[in-house]
């Protein structure tokens, strides 16, 4: 049976190596590689994927909505976050929106195939180190509300931005992640 992935990345060079690796190492799998979340959506409208593999710093405004776009279009479709941010508290964001795993982009090319594969056939997947840091991010959250709870996505953006060392003139001329508009 064809495995049907999506790859959701603003990056040719992510997309093309992702489709290489995946079509190399599995078996039986069919990739389709997307720029951004408008033409996510048009291939999900099209053909019904297995996985969906989202980077998550794509400017766009919805972020954590777009799982919600997907499951819509797709009810059993996996996401699988994929970015170059580790350990941050967008992925615990995305996790608690739905996602069904979380893997770094500089992960070895084995620890991308073990995860493609895992995701395929159990449906979830998290390193260890990431779950036991969403595990205590929970049951912290739980146990005290954290403002930064209340944060709208770009609000983080802002902190992260501040805690960066960013004034306030670097703030207003920057989009998620210190891009330039």
């Amino acid at each position: 049976m064809v495995k049907k992935i999506l790859i959701v990345d603003d990056h040719l060079v992510v997309r093309s190596k992702m489709t290489l690796l995946l079509e190399k190492k599995i078996d039986g799998v069919f990739v389709v590689g997307v720029n951004n979340f408008e033409e996510a959506l048009s291939a999900c409208a099209t053909i019904i994927f297995d996985l969906v593999i989202l980077d998550i710093d794509l400017p766009d405004e919805r972020k954590c909505n777009i799982i919600d776009d997907l499951r819509k279009m797709q009810k059993e479709v996996k996401i699988l976050i994929f970015s170059a941010h580790e350990k941050d508290i967008f992925v615990f964001r995305y996790i608690q929106a739905g996602a069904d795993g979380y893997l770094n982009k500089f992960s070895k090319s084995s620890t991308i195939i073990k995860t493609v594969n895992t995701i395929l056939e159990l449906g979830k997947y998290t390193s260890s180190n990431i779950l036991d840091e969403f595990i205590a991010f929970s049951k912290n959250a739980r146990e005290s509300r954290s403002i930064l709870e209340d944060f709208t996505q770009r609000e983080m953006e802002i902190a992260k931005l501040l805690v960066e060392g960013c004034g306030n003139l670097e703030v207003r001329d920057k989009n998620e992640y210190g891009k330039q508009p």
